[in-house]
């Protein structure tokens, strides 16, 4: 997801590499949710939930109120906790056309 590594950027530039979120993982998360997996294995052998994995990411960020703060808002208000697999599915895809969406609109227009 873009906000993730947004929020990356963001606290790179800041200084404060420490805060930064766990792309290997989460790229590895985003991968196997795609493909209908429900758990990662790559931190643990008994695997761990994608959507509460995912979940905290969005939650780091929510909790630093920085500018992304509202766009994860958004996206937690689309998949609230509790929400089948499917229904997040659902709601990050939205998300994430309307992101492309307007970034082409934006680069299309002449």
């Amino acid at each position: 997801m873009s906000i993730v590594y947004d929020y990356n950027d963001y606290v790179t530039q800041l200084g404060e590499e420490d805060k930064r979120l766990n792309l290997y993982y989460l790229s590895g998360c985003w991968g196997a949710f795609d493909v209908g997996e429900k758990k990662m294995y790559a931190r643990t052998s008994d695997g761990d939930f994608i959507l509460p994995m995912m979940r905290e990411a969005m939650n780091t960020i929510i909790a630093d109120n920085t500018h992304l703060t509202e766009r994860c808002e958004a996206i937690e208000r689309n998949f609230p906790a509790g929400s089948d697999a499917i229904c997040a599915e659902r709601a990050i895809l939205h998300t994430q056309r309307e992101q492309n969406y307007g970034k082409l609109m934006v680069t299309k227009q002449w």
